[in-house]
């Protein structure tokens, strides 16, 4: 696959499917190598990005904005991967990272990454992606890491955890 292929597949497949999203993408970028966009209302550091192999939900952000260690990172909370193959007796498509007992046959490929990409991407963004969530960014001067929270998890997890941050609320 390409990208112009994927960006094209997922354009058009958001074109009927966007009314679907809780909080549907904007800022919608092409890139040389990627397609990437936010989600309406959820705070901008977070970013679907779709390349010719998989589609990954990252956060950026800025480490200590205010110091002499300002370097923007960033962490990936979930990842679809993709690998198309054709099945040479069938002439079907399916992924190949899926186990042979576990794959799923498509007629096309643009089938094939509805399903296993695009399906996901709005199935997760619109189970994950809820107005009580917190996003909680840790850190050390080198490197970030991410977790997204429901507030009893927050309770629990702001009494035991080091290394926080900053915590964020989703909506933004």
């Amino acid at each position: 696959m390409s990208i112009p292929f994927v960006r094209d597949e997922f354009m058009e497949w958001l074109s009927i499917n966007n009314h679907r999203f809780h909080n549907s993408p904007c800022n919608i970028n092409h890139e040389e190598h990627k397609i990437s966009f936010n989600l309406t209302n959820i705070t901008p550091i977070i970013q679907w990005e779709i390349t010719e192999n998989y589609a990954e939900l990252t956060v950026k952000h800025t480490l200590y904005p205010d110091s002499a260690i300002h370097e923007q990172l960033y962490d990936i909370l979930i990842v679809f991967d993709v690998d198309v193959s054709k099945n040479t007796t069938t002439g079907k498509y399916y992924c190949h990272y899926c186990k042979e007992k576990n794959r799923d046959y498509y007629s096309t490929e643009r089938a094939l990454w509805e399903a296993h990409c695009f399906e996901e991407i709005l199935n997760w963004s619109n189970q994950q992606l809820l107005s009580d969530k917190l996003l909680v960014i840790y850190g050390e001067p080198d490197c970030m890491w991410v977790r997204l929270l429901s507030p009893s998890e927050w309770k629990i997890e702001s009494i035991q955890a080091e290394n926080i941050l900053q915590v964020i609320p989703i909506l933004g």
